[in-house]
């Protein structure tokens, strides 16, 4: 499924070969994509708002996420799985 432009809050290759598109939104997920055929690869979908930021290794191996809800999740992204959250009591959180 491809989302309307106006929820995606940030797009990331994920590593060097540019296989795999990263996007967060306004649903609260992270989505890992398929750039050649459209097709969504992970729903990654722990945050309980709106994810703003991720940013990626330079490998590509792992992604982290940071959102309305206060926390920051770090994904393997080779299997959409959570690594580890960080809460934050409902603060925002930004990457830089």
């Amino acid at each position: 499924m491809i989302m309307p432009l106006r929820y995606v809050l940030d797009v990331q290759w994920l590593g060097p070969s540019g296989d795999v598109l990263a996007s967060s939104s306004h649903d609260g997920t992270v989505r890992l994509w398929d750039p050649q055929n459209g097709d969504c690869l992970h729903a990654l979908e722990e945050h309980k708002d709106k994810v703003s930021d991720i940013s990626v290794t330079d490998d590509g191996s792992y992604l982290a996420s940071a959102g309305s809800d206060g926390s920051v999740h770090l994904w393997a992204a080779d299997i959409g799985a959570l690594v580890s959250a960080l809460e934050r009591n409902g603060r925002s959180t930004y990457l830089q």
